[in-house]
């Protein structure tokens, strides 16, 4: 067990790591040739270039954003963010450019490193037409690119960073729709990697597969970070389909399969037949796990499940142990990590609940984010005087102290290990000027856990169509966020304060269609 949380920054990790393998596997990604690779020895010099680089530009203060998919650029990149110094600020490729200058004037970053190619998109193309909003950004960098391109300086960094300095600003959206940014620093990304990585029982050269996106702090954190501080490495993919994360897989030998319960489920159910004798430990987090889907996995890979739980304010809360029974995994997620401290409240009167009662979540760590960006309400609302974060999760603790995950009590709708909030969406569909009032939720999915539903009611005389709905969001909205069932009707049932319960819109959108 941890017994003392270390100070350090996330780049003493990439320096530990190049001096203790300089030739060991740092990182390896699928092309069309077989899987390439870089050394630790080649990551390190080329993050140390890169940190020059960005040391030198005109405001080296201020954060770096990524907008762009998984790439051997965009590890590169996030090793040269750490050790220049300057906050990191990872963005999913699938939003809009809208979306995009919201995050990016929020978080006043002055350079952008971004894609040329994500999903028949040109995503520099696309920050270079909404420049004009965005007086902050000096850089737009091809995140592939640029790296390669620092080498030339053959320059040293020489920067005092702080671990408890901001490392991450990852943004997650509100219930008020508005983005926020959890600021994250060096010592508690570090921390987290640090605290995680004993519960899968790591030998000297584990080798993880995992398709989820770096702009994701579980793949970040949990799976980029975790892997580097044992020297281990990491399997990369820019998309995921079940047959190359499979086959990457087996060309590295990885020994560890890092994914939410949508990426297993294909892969199980595309490829029924597969074997990967390599790997011992399935990492499983992101949403809450069928409980059928742990006894399946284990039996099917040989393998033991290990389940964590966390969230971008507090990147890793609770783990399972390897050895814990079948019914430990397939109902809990685990026990409090070290130097955490859980308990369970009542929403309404804030009191300690009782033993197997189900409440809100709060951990007390200093494994958690600082505040928001730029939200002291909303810092304060989040953790309280006394420490406690607040997740806004619904949970019960045992007499053994195990963690029941209950749902979520913030409405929030998770996609395939995507969090998405349902005032974001109402907020889109509301900004059709034929429709009086949207409540979105979300709807048992068997391929992606939780699909978006929305019931609509428009303006009255309005002809609000289906069509027009789907048109409206795609303006405003990364498609994973729109919805893809809607309920066009008169009126919605509201409770004595006004507000529509949801549960009795999720029964009516699931009761089956009158086609």
């Amino acid at each position: 067990m941890t017994t003392q949380l270390p100070e350090e920054t996330v780049g003493s990790l990439l320096e530990a790591a190049a001096h203790r393998r300089p030739d060991g596997t740092a990182l390896q990604w699928p092309t069309p040739t077989g899987l390439a690779s870089l050394t630790w020895q080649q990551v390190h010099r080329r993050a140390t270039a890169a940190a020059a680089r960005l040391r030198s530009c005109s405001n080296s203060r201020a954060p770096v954003a990524i907008w762009a998919p998984n790439s051997d650029g965009w590890y590169v990149s996030m090793w040269a963010v750490a050790l220049s110094g300057r906050p990191l600020v990872p963005i999913n490729p699938a939003l809009t450019e809208s979306e995009l200058v919201t995050v990016l004037t929020d978080c006043g970053a002055s350079t952008l490193l971004a894609a040329r190619d994500y999903r028949d998109r040109c995503l520099i193309d696309e920050v270079r037409a909404v420049k004009p909003q965005l007086p902050d950004v000096n850089e737009i960098w091809d995140v592939d690119r640029w790296p390669a391109d620092a080498l030339s300086l053959d320059a040293a960094v020489d920067v005092a960073i702080s671990p408890r300095g901001t490392f991450l600003i990852q943004y997650t959206s509100g219930t008020t729709g508005t983005p926020k940014g959890a600021v994250l620093s060096h010592r508690a990304c570090v921390d987290a990697a640090y605290t995680m990585i004993p519960g899968l029982e790591p030998g000297d050269d584990e080798i993880c597969c995992s398709p989820l996106p770096l702009h994701h702090i579980g793949a970040l954190v949990a799976h980029a970070l975790a892997l580097a501080c044992i020297a281990g490495t990491y399997v990369m993919l820019s998309d995921f389909s079940a047959p190359q994360f499979v086959d990457a897989a087996a060309q590295s030998r990885a020994t560890i399969l890092g994914g939410v319960p949508t990426v297993y489920l294909r892969v199980l159910d595309e490829l029924p037949d597969v074997q990967l004798p390599d790997v011992r430990v399935l990492m499983l987090g992101g949403s809450s796990i069928p409980p059928a889907l742990v006894s399946r996995l284990e039996h099917h890979f040989d393998a033991r499940v290990s389940i964590m739980y966390g969230q971008s304010e507090a990147p890793a809360i609770s783990q399972t142990r390897l050895d814990d029974s079948a019914s430990v995994k397939a109902n809990t997620v685990g026990r409090a990590l070290p130097h955490r401290e859980l308990r369970i409240v009542s929403p309404t009167t804030g009191a300690n609940a009782d033993v197997g009662q189900a409440g809100e979540i709060c951990v007390r760590t200093a494994v958690r984010m600082d505040r928001y960006l730029n939200r002291p309400e909303a810092t304060s609302a989040a953790i309280d005087k006394d420490g406690w974060l607040h997740t806004g999760d619904l949970g019960s603790l045992d007499c053994e102290g195990l963690l029941r995950f209950h749902g979520r009590l913030r409405d929030m709708i998770v996609r395939g290990g995507e969090n998405i909030y349902a005032r974001e969406v109402e907020n889109a569909i509301e900004a059709h000027p034929d429709v009086a009032q949207a409540v979105v939720v979300g709807l048992p999915d068997a391929r992606w856990g939780e699909s978006v539903a929305a019931a609509v009611v428009p303006r009255a005389g309005a002809d609000l169509r289906e069509e027009d709905l789907t048109a409206v969001v795609a303006q405003r909205l990364a498609h994973y966020k729109r919805p893809t069932r809607w309920h066009i009707v008169d009126d919605l049932p509201m409770t004595s304060s006004g507000k529509p319960p949801k549960f009795k819109i999720i029964e009516a959108l699931m009761e089956p269609n009158d086609e």
